[in-house]
């Protein structure tokens, strides 16, 4: 029977031999663990099944599975893309004409310093010259652990050393079709709103982006927000930017909090607001895969809890919000109540998108500036269990799903482009 599971079988029979297969298998998301539950001493053939059966017991059989394929053998492009339809997934991109197809695993195919690496499919990982200074996007990550989430999405970064202030930047390619977005990402290591505007700041003027995205997790403050929701931010609440400390009682004092708010691009948020309409099959392929990362970062117990409880939904949604700003870890449900008490339209607060925007709006020429932002808690007491679930399968889930939202758009082609040298 021409049966899905007969197509990918012969798919990858026909690709790779034995250890080729291995190789591939390797390099995917969590490739190590998939490799190691093969058995040892099978021929091209039997190890072909044998990987499918492994793929389709851990929901592996998914859009970043062809998209890997594409980049391994961007020839066979119709063949991929026919077995991805037999199993529901919408196939990747068409790869750009002139594309070689690899004859071996992508990381031994690299043979001189010109040739562009094709870990991924979607990203080619180019070897990048000091001399460059100008990109499409640049991404600004709080956390190590949540670049760890995005590095594991967008394989194939190419280090560049600060030699100003230390550190790393590290850039990357995403496009399959057309002309590409050229990226570059950096990690702060810390959290809050100080040390975000700073690292923003270097990074726009070390590369002069046509839009700076902040991508990362943040807690939800609204019913309608589930965890493993997306939110991009409308509007950011720098909630305690210009807090004035005023009398209250004979001895007490309270805060009167004199926010500064900073409003989205107007343009960004537009193709955000369609993007579920205007390119559908993205925007399901994005559900999709953030239902499949669901079942991997939570057991099977605490996701029929957290369902049942109406904390969680199976796939995540994507919303447009007011988002609060600040220098504090909310964990308290009174404190979140305080946020809202100044302004009802915030559904989620995070610490460091108020650096960001400030530090792209305040400049001779100001940068395009983008939020995007996991929801990994509810900003209430619940924060340290919620985060123990799956030893912070949650806030890998939110870094992951907002990472994923973020690699649609550039893929769809909505955000600005053309700051790269070609």
């Amino acid at each position: 029977m021409n049966t899905p599971y007969a197509k990918l079988s012969d798919l990858l029979r026909s690709m790779f031999n034995a250890a080729e297969l291995r190789a591939f298998l390797r390099r995917l998301p969590s490739g190590t663990d998939l490799v190691d539950a093969l058995p040892e001493g099978l021929g091209s053939a039997l190890l072909a099944g044998e990987a499918v059966d492994t793929l389709q017991r851990r929901g592996r059989v998914d859009r970043e599975l062809f998209v890997h394929l594409v980049g391994y053998a961007p020839d066979r492009y119709d063949e991929i893309a026919d077995v991805a339809r037999a199993w529901g997934v919408v196939p990747p991109p068409r790869p750009q004409s002139g594309v070689r197809a690899g004859t071996v695993p992508p990381q031994e195919h690299s043979s001189g310093h010109d040739e562009l690496h094709r870990e991924e499919g979607r990203n080619r990982g180019p070897v990048v010259s000091q001399e460059l200074d100008s990109v499409d996007v640049a991404v600004l990550v709080a956390l190590e652990e949540e670049f760890e989430q995005l590095r594991s999405l967008v394989p194939g970064m190419t280090p560049v050393p600060d030699p100003q202030f230390g550190g790393y930047y590290y850039c990357f390619d995403v496009g399959l079709t057309g002309p590409v977005y050229r990226c570059v990402a950096r990690f702060i290591g810390n959290m809050g709103p100080d040390r975000a505007g700073l690292f923003a700041d270097r990074l726009i003027a070390r590369w002069h982006p046509r839009v700076v995205v902040m991508v990362g997790i943040a807690a939800g403050l609204h019913d309608d927000i589930h965890l493993g929701d997306v939110v991009v931010a409308e509007q950011v609440n720098a909630y305690l930017s210009d807090t004035k400390a005023v009398p209250q009682g004979e001895e007490g004092w309270s805060l009167l909090p004199r926010p500064r708010v900073f409003e989205g691009n107007h343009a960004l948020l537009q193709e955000v607001a369609n993007f579920r309409f205007v390119h559908a099959a993205a925007y399901g392929a994005w559900c999709n895969a953030g239902a499949t990362d669901l079942e991997e970062q939570v057991d099977a117990a605490a996701r029929k809890k957290l369902v049942s409880k109406g904390l969680i939904e199976v796939k995540p949604s994507l919303h447009r919000v007011h988002l609060a700003s600040g220098p504090v870890v909310v964990a308290a449900n009174g404190f979140a109540e305080w946020l809202r008490s100044h302004d009802s339209s915030i559904k989620a607060v995070e610490m460091e998108a108020a650096g960001l925007l400030e530090a792209a709006a305040t400049r001779v020429e100001p940068s395009r500036a983008l939020v995007i932002r996991g929801i990994s808690d509810l900003g209430d007491e619940r924060k340290s269990k919620l985060d123990a679930i799956g030893k912070g399968g949650l806030r890998r889930l939110a870094m992951r799903n907002a990472t994923r939202m973020l690699l649609a758009l550039l893929e769809a082609g909505v955000l600005p482009r053309g700051g790269g040298q070609s």
